[in-house]
């Protein structure tokens, strides 16, 4: 697991075609996280995948209004999160 604080660090270094972050996370949740990312020239409009264990909870809510890709519920069907990446990366 890599936390928020690490991943906006990675961001912040480099450009990403996409980026699969967990709503919840040590230290900042996704949606900290991803609101940070994006305030970088690097990432800002970088397709986000989001993942978590609460489709209900405020904070998936609040993911849903930074406009992801897609929410994806835990446990993760990975060949439909494959098909969403290959869909995002015109692959």
């Amino acid at each position: 697991m890599i936390r928020g604080i690490d991943t906006i660090a990675k961001c912040g270094e480099r450009k990403y075609d996409l980026i699969i972050s967990d709503l919840n996370m040590p230290e900042l949740n996704g949606v900290e996280t991803v609101k940070k990312i994006r305030t970088s020239t690097i990432n800002e409009l970088t397709p986000i995948i989001f993942v978590t264990g609460n489709m209900e909870s405020e904070t998936a809510k609040e993911a849903l209004s930074l406009k992801p890709v897609d929410l994806i519920p835990k446990p993760i069907d990975v060949k439909y999160l494959v098909e969403v990446a290959r869909k995002v990366l015109s692959i």
